[in-house]
């Protein structure tokens, strides 16, 4: 969802400077944010229930990288905030920040694998690239306000928190009652999980906006369904 969304923010953050529609430019990342939040959230809570398990399919020794994961996966949610705004940002013109930035988490990534890798291992690798991540995200996020005003808050914000912790809750409730292991109680937790966010999400209401980029989002299946005769056209 980061890359899909950013993506299509990318040409359309030039436009919008270009023309000057600065208001438009942050309705738009604000939009941006929350839709990257929303399906990230119930992505990250599933794999961070489930990642014992799913790493245990892979082999013996697999499942000492899970702490590696959940501080990643911690980190990316940060990102899904951050990386719009440094899109913007370079669209806006200044690339040589969006350099400087480049340059930066490259030192810290070095610098704190070098200290954390021999002690940690891979641990210690997945604390450097956190690192260098969050220190990117802060400093992304502090040019997106400063140059272009960018505020990642919005109101609706709670409705996928609030969803994510009520599907976390059935994930666990399903993960600790089910008698399975490994990858078949991930798959049907995992499924659980995510119709009791789809449901809350939609309970909690979708605004206009949130309706027109579904719809949107949601016309390349339509073509496939009418092609295979599952949806006829209108």
């Amino acid at each position: 969802p980061l890359f899909l969304f950013s993506s299509m923010l990318t040409p359309l953050c030039a436009e919008l400077y270009a023309k000057g529609k600065m208001e438009e430019l942050r309705a738009l990342y604000r939009t941006t944010v929350r839709w990257i939040f929303a399906i990230a959230i119930p992505l990250v809570i599933g794999l961070c229930l489930f990642i014992e398990p799913l790493l245990g399919t892979l082999g013996e020794g697999f499942q000492d990288g899970y702490e590696a994961f959940l501080l990643l996966a911690a980190v990316l949610i940060l990102n899904g905030f951050a990386n719009p705004s440094g899109y913007a940002v370079t669209m806006a013109g200044r690339s040589k920040i969006t350099l400087f930035n480049a340059c930066v988490m490259i030192v810290v990534v070095v610098g704190t694998g070098w200290y954390a890798i021999p002690q940690w291992g891979v641990f210690g690798a997945a604390i450097a690239r956190a690192a260098g991540i969050f220190v990117n995200c802060v400093l992304t996020l502090t040019q997106g306000w400063w140059i272009l005003g960018l505020n990642p808050w919005h109101k609706d914000l709670w409705k996928p928190s609030l969803a994510g912790l009520l599907a976390a809750g059935a994930g666990w409730t399903l993960q600790s009652n089910l008698d399975l292991t490994g990858f078949p109680l991930a798959i049907i937790a995992g499924l659980g999980l995510g119709a009791v966010y789809c449901v809350a999400t939609w309970a909690f209401g979708l605004s206009e906006d949130d309706k027109q980029i579904l719809y949107k989002g949601s016309k390349p299946i339509h073509g496939i369904l009418m092609k295979v005769g599952l949806l006829h056209r209108r």
